[in-house]
Protein backbone atom coordinates (compact mmCIF):
# COMPACT_ATOMS: atom_id res chain seq x y z
CA UNK A 1 0.00 0.00 0.00
CA UNK A 2 2.67 2.74 0.92
CA UNK A 3 4.70 1.76 -2.22
CA UNK A 4 1.10 2.27 -4.34
CA UNK A 5 0.89 5.85 -2.69
CA UNK A 6 4.37 6.25 -3.70
CA UNK A 7 4.29 5.82 -6.75
CA UNK A 8 1.48 7.35 -7.61
CA UNK A 9 2.89 10.80 -7.47
CA UNK A 10 5.38 9.84 -9.66
CA UNK A 11 2.76 8.18 -12.50
CA UNK A 12 1.07 11.69 -12.51
CA UNK A 13 4.45 13.15 -12.59
CA UNK A 14 5.75 10.90 -15.79
CA UNK A 15 2.03 11.60 -17.33
CA UNK A 16 2.18 15.36 -16.98
CA UNK A 17 5.91 15.76 -17.97
CA UNK A 18 4.63 13.08 -21.48
CA UNK A 19 1.67 15.70 -22.30
CA UNK A 20 4.19 18.65 -22.23
CA UNK A 21 6.41 17.38 -24.14
CA UNK A 22 3.98 16.56 -26.76
CA UNK A 23 3.09 20.17 -26.74
CA UNK A 24 6.01 21.79 -26.85
CA UNK A 25 7.44 19.19 -29.53
CA UNK A 26 3.85 20.33 -31.49
CA UNK A 27 4.72 23.32 -30.71
CA UNK A 28 7.90 23.45 -32.58
CA UNK A 29 7.25 21.32 -35.53
CA UNK A 30 4.43 24.65 -35.88
CA UNK A 31 6.74 26.55 -35.46
CA UNK A 32 9.13 25.22 -37.91
CA UNK A 33 6.27 25.60 -40.88
CA UNK A 34 5.64 29.11 -39.94
CA UNK A 35 2.11 27.56 -38.72
CA UNK A 36 -0.24 29.37 -36.32
CA UNK A 37 -3.20 27.46 -35.07
CA UNK A 38 -6.59 27.24 -36.32
CA UNK A 39 -9.81 28.37 -34.27
CA UNK A 40 -10.26 25.60 -31.78
CA UNK A 41 -14.52 25.46 -31.39
CA UNK A 42 -14.56 23.91 -27.82
CA UNK A 43 -10.91 25.74 -26.50
CA UNK A 44 -12.36 25.30 -22.71
CA UNK A 45 -12.96 21.02 -23.52
CA UNK A 46 -10.27 20.57 -26.26
CA UNK A 47 -10.46 16.96 -26.67
CA UNK A 48 -13.93 15.75 -25.58
CA UNK A 49 -15.66 18.38 -27.08
CA UNK A 50 -18.98 17.33 -25.59
CA UNK A 51 -21.27 20.13 -25.94
CA UNK A 52 -20.24 19.82 -29.65
CA UNK A 53 -20.71 15.99 -29.08
CA UNK A 54 -24.25 16.76 -27.99
CA UNK A 55 -25.26 19.10 -30.95
CA UNK A 56 -24.38 16.94 -33.17
CA UNK A 57 -26.25 13.61 -32.32
CA UNK A 58 -29.44 16.48 -31.78
CA UNK A 59 -28.36 17.84 -35.19
CA UNK A 60 -28.65 14.40 -36.76
CA UNK A 61 -31.53 12.74 -34.96
CA UNK A 62 -33.09 15.85 -36.51
CA UNK A 63 -31.51 15.63 -40.17
CA UNK A 64 -29.44 19.01 -40.12
CA UNK A 65 -26.36 17.35 -39.75
CA UNK A 66 -25.12 19.31 -42.82
CA UNK A 67 -26.44 22.51 -41.38
CA UNK A 68 -25.06 22.31 -37.93
CA UNK A 69 -21.63 22.04 -39.64
CA UNK A 70 -22.46 24.86 -41.70
CA UNK A 71 -23.21 27.29 -38.68
CA UNK A 72 -19.89 26.47 -37.37
CA UNK A 73 -18.13 27.27 -40.54
CA UNK A 74 -19.97 31.02 -39.76
CA UNK A 75 -19.12 30.97 -36.10
CA UNK A 76 -15.35 29.70 -36.19
CA UNK A 77 -14.38 30.77 -39.45
CA UNK A 78 -14.05 28.37 -42.92
CA UNK A 79 -10.99 26.41 -41.51
CA UNK A 80 -11.12 25.85 -37.38
CA UNK A 81 -9.86 22.28 -34.73
CA UNK A 82 -12.67 20.61 -33.08
CA UNK A 83 -12.69 17.40 -30.36
CA UNK A 84 -14.91 15.00 -30.45
CA UNK A 85 -15.10 12.14 -28.13
CA UNK A 86 -11.03 12.34 -27.66
CA UNK A 87 -11.05 12.45 -31.63
CA UNK A 88 -9.33 16.17 -32.79
CA UNK A 89 -10.03 16.97 -36.07
CA UNK A 90 -9.86 19.50 -38.51
CA UNK A 91 -13.07 21.08 -40.79
CA UNK A 92 -12.77 23.11 -43.54
CA UNK A 93 -14.66 24.14 -46.55
CA UNK A 94 -11.55 26.66 -47.89
CA UNK A 95 -10.79 25.92 -51.78
CA UNK A 96 -7.49 26.28 -51.12
CA UNK A 97 -6.85 23.97 -48.01
CA UNK A 98 -9.40 21.33 -50.05
CA UNK A 99 -7.11 21.80 -53.25
CA UNK A 100 -4.48 20.96 -50.95
CA UNK A 101 -5.89 18.00 -49.78
CA UNK A 102 -7.15 16.85 -52.60
CA UNK A 103 -3.92 17.21 -55.12
CA UNK A 104 -1.65 19.72 -54.69
CA UNK A 105 -0.39 17.50 -51.48
CA UNK A 106 -1.84 14.45 -52.51
CA UNK A 107 0.53 12.32 -51.31
CA UNK A 108 0.37 13.32 -47.66
CA UNK A 109 -2.88 12.32 -47.90
CA UNK A 110 -4.53 8.45 -46.57
CA UNK A 111 -8.07 7.34 -46.55
CA UNK A 112 -7.07 5.84 -43.72
CA UNK A 113 -7.10 2.54 -41.27
CA UNK A 114 -10.33 3.58 -39.38
CA UNK A 115 -12.28 4.30 -42.89
CA UNK A 116 -10.80 1.04 -44.00
CA UNK A 117 -12.28 -0.95 -40.58
CA UNK A 118 -15.26 1.07 -41.12
CA UNK A 119 -16.38 -0.33 -44.48
CA UNK A 120 -14.66 -3.41 -44.71
CA UNK A 121 -17.21 -6.20 -43.04
CA UNK A 122 -19.69 -4.17 -46.03
CA UNK A 123 -17.81 -3.89 -49.23
CA UNK A 124 -14.26 -4.83 -48.15
CA UNK A 125 -11.36 -2.82 -49.34
CA UNK A 126 -11.56 -1.28 -52.83
CA UNK A 127 -11.26 1.27 -54.52
CA UNK A 128 -13.12 4.25 -51.99
CA UNK A 129 -11.41 2.46 -48.84
CA UNK A 130 -7.89 1.62 -50.31
CA UNK A 131 -4.93 3.44 -50.20
CA UNK A 132 -0.89 3.30 -51.62
CA UNK A 133 -0.75 0.59 -54.52
CA UNK A 134 -4.68 -1.20 -53.48
CA UNK A 135 -6.01 2.27 -54.72
CA UNK A 136 -3.86 2.03 -57.91
CA UNK A 137 -5.05 -1.36 -58.78
CA UNK A 138 -8.58 -1.10 -57.94
CA UNK A 139 -8.27 2.17 -59.79
CA UNK A 140 -6.78 0.73 -63.18
CA UNK A 141 -9.67 -2.33 -63.38
CA UNK A 142 -12.36 0.73 -63.10
CA UNK A 143 -11.24 2.52 -65.62
CA UNK A 144 -11.97 0.45 -69.27
CA UNK A 145 -15.05 -0.12 -67.37
CA UNK A 146 -15.74 3.69 -67.43
CA UNK A 147 -14.05 4.13 -70.73
CA UNK A 148 -16.00 6.92 -73.55
CA UNK A 149 -17.68 3.74 -75.18
CA UNK A 150 -19.90 3.24 -72.06
CA UNK A 151 -20.98 6.04 -71.18
CA UNK A 152 -21.64 7.07 -75.03
CA UNK A 153 -24.37 3.89 -75.09
CA UNK A 154 -27.15 5.22 -73.81
CA UNK A 155 -28.79 1.85 -74.63
CA UNK A 156 -28.90 0.04 -71.28
CA UNK A 157 -30.37 3.10 -69.52
CA UNK A 158 -33.45 3.28 -72.39
CA UNK A 159 -34.04 -0.38 -71.67
CA UNK A 160 -34.36 0.05 -67.83
CA UNK A 161 -36.48 2.97 -68.31
CA UNK A 162 -39.14 0.93 -70.73
CA UNK A 163 -38.85 -1.40 -67.84
CA UNK A 164 -39.67 1.45 -65.22
CA UNK A 165 -42.18 3.33 -67.07
CA UNK A 166 -44.14 0.26 -67.53
CA UNK A 167 -43.91 -1.17 -63.93
CA UNK A 168 -44.48 2.38 -62.54
CA UNK A 169 -47.51 2.59 -65.07
CA UNK A 170 -49.17 -0.61 -63.12
CA UNK A 171 -48.58 0.77 -59.60
CA UNK A 172 -49.76 3.88 -59.62
CA UNK A 173 -52.91 5.20 -60.91
CA UNK A 174 -52.44 8.35 -63.28
CA UNK A 175 -52.86 11.72 -61.13
CA UNK A 176 -51.64 9.83 -57.82
CA UNK A 177 -48.26 10.93 -55.92
CA UNK A 178 -45.50 8.55 -56.50
CA UNK A 179 -42.37 8.46 -54.35
CA UNK A 180 -39.66 8.36 -57.14
CA UNK A 181 -36.71 7.60 -55.04
CA UNK A 182 -36.71 4.33 -54.42
CA UNK A 183 -37.75 3.76 -57.87
CA UNK A 184 -34.27 5.30 -58.85
CA UNK A 185 -32.55 3.51 -56.76
CA UNK A 186 -33.85 0.00 -57.74
CA UNK A 187 -33.36 1.08 -61.67
CA UNK A 188 -29.68 2.09 -60.91
CA UNK A 189 -29.19 -1.60 -59.21
CA UNK A 190 -30.66 -2.84 -62.89
CA UNK A 191 -28.14 -0.33 -64.48
CA UNK A 192 -25.28 -0.61 -62.47
CA UNK A 193 -25.21 -4.41 -62.41
CA UNK A 194 -25.97 -4.98 -66.18
CA UNK A 195 -22.95 -2.16 -66.86
CA UNK A 196 -20.99 -4.53 -64.48
CA UNK A 197 -21.76 -7.71 -65.28
CA UNK A 198 -24.02 -8.12 -68.56
CA UNK A 199 -26.43 -9.29 -65.95
CA UNK A 200 -29.12 -7.01 -64.61
CA UNK A 201 -30.25 -8.47 -60.78
CA UNK A 202 -34.15 -7.36 -62.35
CA UNK A 203 -35.75 -5.35 -59.20
CA UNK A 204 -37.46 -3.52 -61.43
CA UNK A 205 -40.12 -5.60 -62.51
CA UNK A 206 -42.76 -6.52 -60.10
CA UNK A 207 -41.19 -9.95 -59.38
CA UNK A 208 -38.11 -8.15 -58.30
CA UNK A 209 -39.29 -5.68 -55.84
CA UNK A 210 -38.92 -7.45 -52.62
CA UNK A 211 -35.49 -8.32 -53.73
CA UNK A 212 -34.35 -4.52 -54.84
CA UNK A 213 -35.91 -3.53 -51.57
CA UNK A 214 -34.06 -6.13 -49.54
CA UNK A 215 -30.73 -5.11 -51.54
CA UNK A 216 -31.60 -1.13 -51.08
CA UNK A 217 -32.43 -2.15 -47.17
CA UNK A 218 -28.74 -3.83 -46.57
CA UNK A 219 -26.95 -1.00 -48.86
CA UNK A 220 -28.65 1.52 -46.21
CA UNK A 221 -27.94 -0.64 -42.93
CA UNK A 222 -24.12 -0.60 -44.44
CA UNK A 223 -23.94 3.00 -45.17
CA UNK A 224 -25.54 3.89 -41.86
CA UNK A 225 -22.97 1.64 -40.29
CA UNK A 226 -19.88 2.61 -41.65
CA UNK A 227 -21.27 6.81 -41.02
CA UNK A 228 -21.97 5.79 -37.38
CA UNK A 229 -18.24 4.46 -37.27
CA UNK A 230 -16.74 7.03 -38.68
CA UNK A 231 -18.29 9.77 -37.00
CA UNK A 232 -17.29 7.63 -33.58
CA UNK A 233 -14.14 8.41 -34.40
CA UNK A 234 -11.75 6.48 -31.56
CA UNK A 235 -15.00 5.45 -30.43
CA UNK A 236 -15.81 3.15 -33.69
CA UNK A 237 -14.92 0.09 -31.94
CA UNK A 238 -18.71 0.73 -29.87
CA UNK A 239 -20.80 0.98 -33.08
CA UNK A 240 -22.15 -2.66 -33.17
CA UNK A 241 -25.84 -2.98 -35.28
CA UNK A 242 -27.26 -6.86 -34.40
CA UNK A 243 -28.74 -6.63 -37.87
CA UNK A 244 -25.02 -6.50 -40.14
CA UNK A 245 -24.53 -9.88 -40.58
CA UNK A 246 -27.68 -9.84 -42.23
CA UNK A 247 -26.89 -7.04 -44.51
CA UNK A 248 -24.44 -8.23 -45.35
CA UNK A 249 -25.35 -11.90 -46.06
CA UNK A 250 -28.22 -9.74 -48.32
CA UNK A 251 -25.54 -8.13 -50.35
CA UNK A 252 -23.10 -10.92 -51.02
CA UNK A 253 -26.41 -13.29 -51.70
CA UNK A 254 -27.11 -11.05 -55.06
CA UNK A 255 -23.83 -10.32 -55.99
CA UNK A 256 -21.87 -13.70 -55.47
CA UNK A 257 -23.47 -15.07 -58.53
CA UNK A 258 -22.06 -12.35 -61.06
CA UNK A 259 -18.83 -13.10 -59.15
CA UNK A 260 -19.33 -16.96 -59.41
CA UNK A 261 -20.11 -16.71 -63.12
CA UNK A 262 -16.94 -14.53 -63.82
CA UNK A 263 -14.71 -17.25 -62.27
CA UNK A 264 -16.90 -19.91 -64.34
CA UNK A 265 -16.05 -17.90 -67.64
CA UNK A 266 -12.13 -17.32 -66.87
CA UNK A 267 -11.89 -21.09 -65.93
CA UNK A 268 -13.74 -21.97 -69.50
CA UNK A 269 -11.36 -20.05 -71.40
CA UNK A 270 -13.73 -17.16 -72.03
CA UNK A 271 -12.41 -13.50 -72.63
CA UNK A 272 -13.02 -10.41 -70.07
CA UNK A 273 -15.95 -8.96 -72.17
CA UNK A 274 -19.55 -9.48 -71.82
CA UNK A 275 -22.04 -9.34 -75.26
CA UNK A 276 -18.68 -7.51 -76.16
CA UNK A 277 -17.81 -5.53 -73.66
CA UNK A 278 -15.24 -4.79 -70.32
CA UNK A 279 -16.71 -6.00 -67.40
CA UNK A 280 -14.50 -5.77 -64.14
CA UNK A 281 -15.45 -9.14 -63.01
CA UNK A 282 -14.05 -11.25 -65.62
CA UNK A 283 -10.87 -9.35 -65.41
CA UNK A 284 -10.10 -9.45 -61.62
CA UNK A 285 -10.87 -12.96 -62.76
CA UNK A 286 -8.70 -13.64 -65.33
CA UNK A 287 -5.71 -11.93 -63.23
CA UNK A 288 -6.44 -15.48 -60.60
CA UNK A 289 -7.92 -13.11 -57.90
CA UNK A 290 -9.67 -14.81 -54.98
CA UNK A 291 -13.59 -14.53 -55.00
CA UNK A 292 -14.21 -12.23 -52.07
CA UNK A 293 -11.80 -9.84 -53.40
CA UNK A 294 -13.72 -9.62 -56.66
CA UNK A 295 -16.73 -9.05 -54.98
CA UNK A 296 -14.97 -6.38 -52.87
CA UNK A 297 -14.59 -4.80 -55.90
CA UNK A 298 -18.49 -5.34 -57.34
CA UNK A 299 -19.63 -3.92 -54.22
CA UNK A 300 -17.61 -0.79 -54.27
CA UNK A 301 -18.36 -0.20 -57.93
CA UNK A 302 -22.30 -0.77 -56.95
CA UNK A 303 -21.89 1.11 -53.73
CA UNK A 304 -21.32 4.27 -56.44
CA UNK A 305 -24.23 3.15 -58.73
CA UNK A 306 -26.56 3.25 -56.12
CA UNK A 307 -25.67 5.66 -54.13
CA UNK A 308 -24.27 8.99 -55.50
CA UNK A 309 -26.05 8.50 -58.96
CA UNK A 310 -28.80 7.92 -57.55
CA UNK A 311 -29.12 10.64 -55.71
CA UNK A 312 -28.40 13.21 -58.06
CA UNK A 313 -31.31 11.70 -60.44
CA UNK A 314 -33.68 11.55 -57.26
CA UNK A 315 -32.44 15.29 -56.40
CA UNK A 316 -33.32 15.92 -60.14
CA UNK A 317 -36.57 15.07 -60.02
CA UNK A 318 -36.76 17.06 -56.50
CA UNK A 319 -36.04 20.24 -57.91
CA UNK A 320 -37.40 20.10 -61.19
CA UNK A 321 -41.06 19.01 -59.54
CA UNK A 322 -39.99 22.14 -57.38
CA UNK A 323 -39.24 24.68 -59.74
CA UNK A 324 -42.01 24.40 -62.39
CA UNK A 325 -40.00 27.59 -64.21
CA UNK A 326 -37.31 25.47 -64.07
CA UNK A 327 -38.75 22.71 -65.84
CA UNK A 328 -40.97 24.64 -68.38
CA UNK A 329 -37.58 26.38 -69.54
CA UNK A 330 -36.26 22.37 -70.05
CA UNK A 331 -38.87 21.04 -71.62
CA UNK A 332 -38.55 23.43 -74.22
CA UNK A 333 -34.93 22.92 -74.74
CA UNK A 334 -35.73 18.93 -74.96
CA UNK A 335 -38.42 20.08 -77.44
CA UNK A 336 -36.67 22.29 -79.95
CA UNK A 337 -33.40 19.98 -79.70
CA UNK A 338 -35.00 16.59 -80.02
CA UNK A 339 -39.05 17.35 -81.40
CA UNK A 340 -40.07 13.65 -79.45
CA UNK A 341 -37.16 11.23 -80.81
CA UNK A 342 -34.61 9.76 -78.27
CA UNK A 343 -31.88 11.78 -76.84
CA UNK A 344 -28.52 10.68 -78.06
CA UNK A 345 -25.21 10.68 -76.22
CA UNK A 346 -24.08 13.93 -78.05
CA UNK A 347 -27.69 15.20 -77.73
CA UNK A 348 -27.34 15.03 -73.85
CA UNK A 349 -24.47 16.65 -73.75
CA UNK A 350 -25.23 19.52 -75.61
CA UNK A 351 -28.10 20.58 -74.07
CA UNK A 352 -27.23 23.53 -72.11
CA UNK A 353 -29.60 24.11 -69.74
CA UNK A 354 -30.08 20.59 -69.17
CA UNK A 355 -26.15 20.74 -68.13
CA UNK A 356 -26.85 23.84 -65.93
CA UNK A 357 -29.52 22.57 -64.67
CA UNK A 358 -27.75 18.98 -63.40
CA UNK A 359 -24.45 21.15 -62.31
CA UNK A 360 -26.85 23.57 -60.46
CA UNK A 361 -28.41 20.29 -58.46
CA UNK A 362 -24.74 19.27 -57.46
CA UNK A 363 -23.32 22.46 -56.27
CA UNK A 364 -26.81 22.70 -53.54
CA UNK A 365 -27.21 19.19 -53.09
CA UNK A 366 -23.84 17.24 -53.74
CA UNK A 367 -23.95 13.42 -53.25
CA UNK A 368 -21.48 13.21 -51.07
CA UNK A 369 -21.49 16.67 -48.97
CA UNK A 370 -18.32 15.72 -46.68
CA UNK A 371 -15.63 13.46 -46.63
CA UNK A 372 -12.60 13.02 -44.77
CA UNK A 373 -8.55 12.32 -45.16
CA UNK A 374 -5.98 11.42 -42.67
CA UNK A 375 -2.39 12.93 -42.50
CA UNK A 376 0.09 10.41 -43.41
CA UNK A 377 2.93 12.19 -42.47
CA UNK A 378 3.36 16.15 -40.58
CA UNK A 379 1.95 18.57 -43.48
CA UNK A 380 0.50 21.64 -43.77
CA UNK A 381 -3.03 23.12 -44.71
CA UNK A 382 -2.30 26.57 -46.65
CA UNK A 383 -4.67 28.36 -44.93
CA UNK A 384 -6.91 28.85 -41.61
CA UNK A 385 -4.58 30.06 -38.64
CA UNK A 386 -3.93 33.19 -36.89
CA UNK A 387 -6.15 35.71 -36.35
CA UNK A 388 -7.45 37.16 -39.97
CA UNK A 389 -7.23 33.00 -41.41
CA UNK A 390 -4.64 32.92 -43.66
CA UNK A 391 -1.81 31.68 -42.23
CA UNK A 392 -0.93 28.00 -42.74
CA UNK A 393 -2.10 25.17 -40.44
CA UNK A 394 0.12 22.06 -38.76
CA UNK A 395 -1.31 18.98 -38.97
CA UNK A 396 0.77 16.40 -37.06
CA UNK A 397 0.97 12.75 -38.77
CA UNK A 398 -2.41 10.59 -38.03
CA UNK A 399 -4.51 13.92 -37.94
CA UNK A 400 -7.75 14.12 -39.37
CA UNK A 401 -9.22 16.52 -41.42
CA UNK A 402 -12.68 17.00 -42.65
CA UNK A 403 -13.75 18.53 -45.80
CA UNK A 404 -17.38 20.01 -47.02
CA UNK A 405 -18.87 20.68 -50.40
CA UNK A 406 -22.40 21.52 -48.81
CA UNK A 407 -20.77 24.08 -46.88
CA UNK A 408 -17.98 25.17 -49.94
CA UNK A 409 -20.78 24.79 -52.39
CA UNK A 410 -22.89 27.34 -50.53
CA UNK A 411 -20.77 30.24 -49.75
CA UNK A 412 -21.80 33.80 -50.66
CA UNK A 413 -18.28 35.14 -50.93
CA UNK A 414 -17.65 32.33 -53.63
CA UNK A 415 -20.91 31.95 -55.02
CA UNK A 416 -22.85 35.74 -54.52
CA UNK A 417 -25.53 36.98 -52.64
CA UNK A 418 -27.97 34.44 -54.04
CA UNK A 419 -25.57 31.02 -52.92
CA UNK A 420 -28.27 29.76 -51.42
CA UNK A 421 -30.98 30.05 -54.21
CA UNK A 422 -31.44 27.35 -56.74
CA UNK A 423 -30.59 28.90 -60.13
CA UNK A 424 -29.87 27.28 -63.25
CA UNK A 425 -28.81 30.10 -64.78
CA UNK A 426 -25.77 31.06 -62.74
CA UNK A 427 -23.62 28.68 -65.14
CA UNK A 428 -24.41 30.88 -68.10
CA UNK A 429 -21.09 32.55 -66.77
CA UNK A 430 -19.82 30.31 -63.92
CA UNK A 431 -16.67 28.53 -64.43
CA UNK A 432 -15.78 26.42 -61.30
CA UNK A 433 -12.67 26.09 -59.98
CA UNK A 434 -11.69 24.48 -56.33
CA UNK A 435 -15.22 26.12 -55.56
CA UNK A 436 -17.39 23.50 -56.96
CA UNK A 437 -15.81 19.91 -56.17
CA UNK A 438 -19.40 17.36 -56.43
CA UNK A 439 -17.00 14.75 -57.76
CA UNK A 440 -14.05 15.63 -55.40
CA UNK A 441 -10.84 16.29 -57.54
CA UNK A 442 -7.31 15.61 -57.89
CA UNK A 443 -5.80 11.77 -58.50
CA UNK A 444 -8.76 10.84 -56.77
CA UNK A 445 -11.28 12.68 -58.70
CA UNK A 446 -14.55 10.53 -59.65
CA UNK A 447 -13.81 8.21 -62.21
CA UNK A 448 -17.30 7.55 -62.98
CA UNK A 449 -18.45 11.33 -63.58
CA UNK A 450 -19.20 11.42 -67.35
CA UNK A 451 -21.11 8.20 -67.25
CA UNK A 452 -23.20 10.02 -63.98
CA UNK A 453 -23.77 12.99 -66.01
CA UNK A 454 -24.60 11.83 -69.20
CA UNK A 455 -26.88 9.18 -67.65
CA UNK A 456 -28.48 12.11 -64.78
CA UNK A 457 -29.04 13.89 -68.12
CA UNK A 458 -30.56 11.05 -70.31
CA UNK A 459 -33.03 9.73 -67.80
CA UNK A 460 -34.35 13.51 -66.34
CA UNK A 461 -35.16 14.08 -70.73
CA UNK A 462 -36.45 10.84 -70.66
CA UNK A 463 -39.10 11.47 -68.02
CA UNK A 464 -39.83 14.96 -69.68
CA UNK A 465 -40.76 13.31 -72.78
CA UNK A 466 -43.28 10.55 -70.78
CA UNK A 467 -44.97 12.86 -68.69
CA UNK A 468 -46.19 15.63 -69.79
CA UNK A 469 -47.08 16.22 -65.92
CA UNK A 470 -44.32 16.30 -63.43
CA UNK A 471 -45.51 18.38 -60.25
CA UNK A 472 -44.73 18.13 -56.83
CA UNK A 473 -46.89 18.04 -53.36
CA UNK A 474 -49.42 21.17 -52.21
CA UNK A 475 -47.61 22.50 -50.75
CA UNK A 476 -44.40 21.84 -51.50
CA UNK A 477 -41.99 19.51 -50.55
CA UNK A 478 -39.20 21.05 -48.58
CA UNK A 479 -35.04 19.27 -48.75
CA UNK A 480 -34.34 17.97 -45.57
CA UNK A 481 -31.16 15.65 -45.30
CA UNK A 482 -30.79 11.60 -44.94
CA UNK A 483 -27.21 11.65 -44.44
CA UNK A 484 -24.85 8.26 -44.17
CA UNK A 485 -22.47 8.60 -46.81
CA UNK A 486 -24.37 9.33 -49.64
CA UNK A 487 -27.42 12.18 -49.14
CA UNK A 488 -30.49 11.41 -50.08
CA UNK A 489 -34.11 13.40 -49.38
CA UNK A 490 -35.81 12.50 -46.36
CA UNK A 491 -38.95 10.77 -46.75
CA UNK A 492 -38.42 10.10 -50.57
CA UNK A 493 -39.47 12.51 -53.66
CA UNK A 494 -42.73 12.53 -54.22
CA UNK A 495 -44.21 13.69 -57.91
CA UNK A 496 -47.35 13.61 -59.22
CA UNK A 497 -46.96 12.18 -62.77
CA UNK A 498 -49.66 12.10 -65.33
Amino acid sequence: MHLTLTLLPVAIALALAYLVYVQVDLYRRRRKNGCQPAPHASPWDPILGLRHASGLHRAMRNHRNLEYFDNMFKSFGSTFEVGLLANLMHVTCDPENIKAILATNFNDWDMGPRRRWATFEFVGVGIFAADGQDWVHARSAARPQLARSYFADTAPWEKHLQIWFEAMQGQAPAGSLVELQEWTQRFMVDVGTEMLSGRPLDVLRPHGAHVGRRFLWALDRANTMISERLRAGKMSFLVHDMKLQEARRVLHEQVDPIVLEAIASHKEGGDIEADGKYTIPRALASEGMPMEQIRDHVLNLLWAAVGPEASLISTLFFCIAKYPLVQERLRIEISETLGGRLPTYEDVKNMKYLNWVIKEVLRVYPPVPQNLRVANKDTVLPVGGGPDGRSPVFIPKGHECSFSSFSLHRRRDLWGDDALEFKPERWEKERPTWNYIPFSGGPRICLGQQLGLVGAGYVLVRFMQQYSTFKGPDPPQEWQEKLNIICFVNHGVWVNLG
